[in-house]
């Protein structure tokens, strides 16, 4: 069975709880201008994914929901993440708070 976490993505940069879109956040992080060192890392990821990341505003707090193939690959691909962050010298925008899991 697949393995659902819900988190609340909170700024490095900035204390604000009142986006109005996901848009506005991704542009805000520059999430579109990533470098292909992000990319990597990211796609990195697509592996312990049973379907695509969604991002989601709700009362202007940006949540993320990752559906990962088991529980196990939700804690490996939090270890492959991190390590391939460090190995590529990446600094993090942001950080996550997990609100909730569930197996679905």
């Amino acid at each position: 069975m697949a393995y659902q976490v819900k988190y609340k993505l909170l700024s490095h940069m900035v204390d604000k709880t009142d986006w109005a879109s996901v848009a506005e956040w991704r542009a805000f992080h520059e999430v579109e201008a990533e470098t292909a060192a992000w990319t990597e890392v990211r796609a990195g990821q697509d592996k312990y994914k049973s379907v695509a990341t969604v991002l989601t505003v709700e009362s202007g707090e940006v949540f993320m929901t990752v559906t990962y193939n088991s529980e196990a690959d939700s804690v490996s691909a939090k270890t492959d993440y991190q390590a391939a962050r460090a190995a590529a010298g990446l600094v993090r925008r942001t950080h996550q708070v997990v609100i909730s899991t569930a197996t679905v």
